[in-house]
């Protein structure tokens, strides 16, 4: 194929499309100036070879099969000519203008970004690219690079030829598009073995295109969760993530987000995202740096607690809080009244005189390096009080509670001293007037009921002692019980007169019986009559029986009597 053309001014293209490629490394190694070759009397000799060289017609073989021809075919199937149709007129990097392989594989890489300048010296035949560009040539087909057909090469005339790689379908199958001497342009997908390629040259490898670029969302704190997003890239590709601080790369930090720790505080972080697509040249964007990282803010989990009695002379304790994450203990500070005991800074406080009536709690801080100290305050206990005054042993009710009996209280001893002692007594919830002795002697208006007993004892910084004791039992006595018979015609009739201490007369039923014959009677304010008939004449034994009551206790009661036959 002929594609050794001479020199021509620069002319710049006429619809120069964005840019979406850009210098591969490789071409870039040995991309600079060059002496020109040039004049008139080349372009002679390649008017004259344009003679004698036959057109090159697309025919397909084996390996090779076309997918369109021509720029309307193309245009109707969705494959593009990258505008080449509207520039085929301009000699690009010398070559010879119009349809063929050399012109077109020049102004794809001007097109993608690189000069019009010929980025070698001597001649621009297809044979000749590989071996002047061998220093980036190489067997591997990237999106972008230039398949080269040296001469003779299947596939190829004696010249070459040479083709822009437009897809890496895989290591043995590729997709190109190319312009053809005295033919027309197409894509054709080529797979190995034959017509492959003799190499591949990378001036300018497509490379992933960032689009929109990637940001860290979160707060730059110690403890919190910084993410950085793909951001947006042309094909869709994978991503790969390295993150920075102060611009030096954090060992082992290549996932999507980073959680600061103490190490990073203070530094300005950022993330590197690299984008990679199988038979592109990677792309990398790195994130704006963000604020230093601060300090964390602790959490609190659970307040801390006080135990303990809130009495003058006992002694109070506070509790760790609890953190996320865990703390050390820092400064502890107790509080009466929300202001500072002066020098109360420990885990215990002994309470003094000067706290009574008040309310105590504590603060306690909690410190972990390059986060922010956070105080956390106990719940309030109290007021203060004074201790209380309590008896050496329990105290008791002695003595029968029974009708004009003694009852004396004991409080079983204070220890303290200067203790007034004062005491009521009480008729079941009623105060006795008068009865505020230690002792108490029963009378009638106590029968039937409870006798309790309140002691109230005082002491100089102690708090009252007040208790009730209760005698055991309710108050009895021993009823009176009067029986009156009138015995005649083998008939009895028996009085009974029931009482008690004061005029107490019970309603009790009571039992009597005479010759083993036995009634029962209900006495109406404590008395009863009952009659028996056909008794035996003589001498009669009666006797009464009476149970009790709350106010009484049980008592049976005989006499004798004679019954009169007439």
């Amino acid at each position: 194929m002929l594609d050794n053309f001479p020199y021509s001014a620069h002319v710049p293209l006429q619809s120069q499309k964005p840019q979406q490629h850009r210098f591969s490394p490789r071409g870039m190694a040995r991309f600079g100036k060059r002496s020109l070759v040039g004049g008139t009397a080349l372009l002679l000799v390649a008017l004259c070879l344009q003679v004698l060289v036959p057109k090159l017609m697309p025919s397909a073989s084996a390996g090779s099969s076309f997918l369109c021809v021509g720029f309307s075919d193309c245009a109707r199937k969705g494959y593009s000519e990258s505008g080449y149709h509207s520039h085929w007129g301009h000699m690009y990097w010398r070559m010879y203008s119009g349809r063929n392989c050399v012109n077109y594989a020049a102004y794809r890489m001007v097109d993608a970004g690189l000069p019009d300048v010929r980025p070698w010296s001597g001649s621009g035949n297809a044979t000749n690219w590989g071996r002047a560009m061998s220093s980036i040539t190489d067997k591997t087909p990237v999106v972008g690079s230039i398949a080269w057909w040296k001469g003779g090469a299947p596939g190829a005339s004696s010249l070459g030829h040479v083709a822009y790689v437009e897809k890496v379908v895989s290591s043995s199958e590729i997709i190109i598009s190319e312009s053809n001497y005295g033919s027309d342009f197409d894509w054709r997908r080529l797979t190995k073995p034959t017509n492959w390629p003799t190499g591949f040259i990378h001036f300018s490898d497509a490379a992933i295109v960032n689009l929109v670029k990637p940001t860290i969302s979160g707060t730059p704190q110690v403890g919190q969760t910084l993410t950085v997003g793909n951001g947006k890239w042309k094909p869709v590709s994978n991503a790969a993530i390295q993150w920075y601080a102060d611009g030096k790369a954090i060992a082992n930090q290549t996932h999507r987000s980073i959680t600061p720790t103490k190490g990073l505080l203070g530094k300005r972080l950022s993330a590197k995202v690299t984008a990679s697509l199988t038979h592109y040249e990677s792309s990398s964007v790195t994130t704006a740096q963000t604020a230093p990282v601060a300090a964390g803010n602790l959490k609190l989990v659970a307040s801390p607690t006080i135990t303990g009695t809130p009495q003058v002379g006992g002694t109070l304790t506070v509790g760790s809080a609890k953190y996320s994450p865990p703390v050390h203990v820092g400064a502890i500070r107790w509080y009466a009244d929300g202001k500072p005991i002066p020098g109360a800074t420990g885990r215990t406080i002994t309470l003094s005189e000067a706290l009574v009536g008040k309310q105590i709690t504590a603060a306690v801080v909690g410190t972990r390096e390059a986060w922010n100290p956070l105080t956390s305050k106990a719940a309030a206990v109290g007021p203060v009080v004074w201790p209380q005054l309590t008896p050496a042993s329990s105290g008791k009710i002695s003595g029968t509670p029974s009708y004009g009996r003694v009852l004396k209280v004991s409080t079983g001893g204070f220890k303290a001293s200067g203790v007034k002692t004062y005491y009521q007594w009480y008729r079941g919830s009623s105060p006795i007037k008068g009865a505020t002795k230690a002792s108490y002697k029963t009378t009638a208006d106590d029968l039937g009921k409870t006798i309790r007993v309140r002691v109230h004892a005082k002491a100089p910084k102690f708090r009252d002692y007040i208790a009730t004791y209760a005698a055991p039992g309710r108050i009895q006595a021993t009823p009176t019980i009067r029986i009156g018979v009138n015995g005649h015609h083998r008939a009895e009739q028996i009085r009974i007169r029931i009482l008690g201490p004061g005029g107490y007369l019970p309603r009790q039923t009571v039992s009597v019986m005479t010759h083993s014959v036995i009634k029962k009677v209900r006495l109406v304010k404590g008395f009863a009559t009952v009659k028996f008939n056909n008794v035996p004449a003589g001498k009669r034994r009666v006797r009464v029986t009476f149970t009790g009551d709350a106010a009484l206790v049980p008592r049976v009661k005989e006499v004798t009597t004679r019954v009169y036959k007439h």
